[in-house]
This record gives C-alpha cells, structure tokens and sequence, in this order.
C-alpha cells in the first residue's frame, strides 16, 4: 500500500515538474520573439547608412518612421472636398 502512494507522489511530481519546464521554455520563446521584433531592422535601413544614398534624407526618414508605425503607402485613398 505504501508503494502506491509513493509512486503516485513521484508520478505528480514528474508531472509538475514537466509543466514547469514547459510553461518556462513558453515564457523564454515569447520574451526572446519580443526583444527581436523590437530590435528587428528593416531590410532598407542600409540606405540611410553613411555610405546609403538618402543619407539624412528627411522625406525617407519620415517614411520609415510612418511603415514602423503601422502606417502603408500602398492604397491612398484622397477625399475631395466639394466646394461649393
């Protein structure tokens, strides 16, 4: 009878233990995805670089910090005002 309780004790504690590492390893990926994406760089921040051809260029560093906001030049959509 001791047995059973004992190897029911082990068999909880190998099963907490197994959620333990797996709910840490799930934390770690999602605090390491978070620190990459804030430190992701854009594929053409190169061209404001010393050697890119827009460097300081005012109208491209105003544009890379629309897209990293979330804003798109893709569709614009213009709305005139009827004067009347």
């Amino acid at each position: 009878m001791i047995w059973r309780s004992r190897a029911g004790a082990e068999l909880f504690s190998l099963m907490a233990l197994w959620e333990w590492i797996a709910l840490s390893l799930h934390c770690w990926v999602l605090a390491v995805a978070a620190v990459s994406d804030q430190h992701a760089t854009s594929p053409f921040d190169w061209l404001l670089s010393d050697k890119g051809p827009f460097h300081r260029s005012q109208e491209y560093t105003d544009f890379v910090d629309r897209s990293r906001q979330g804003f798109s030049t893709r569709y614009k959509i213009y709305r005139y005002e009827a004067k009347g």
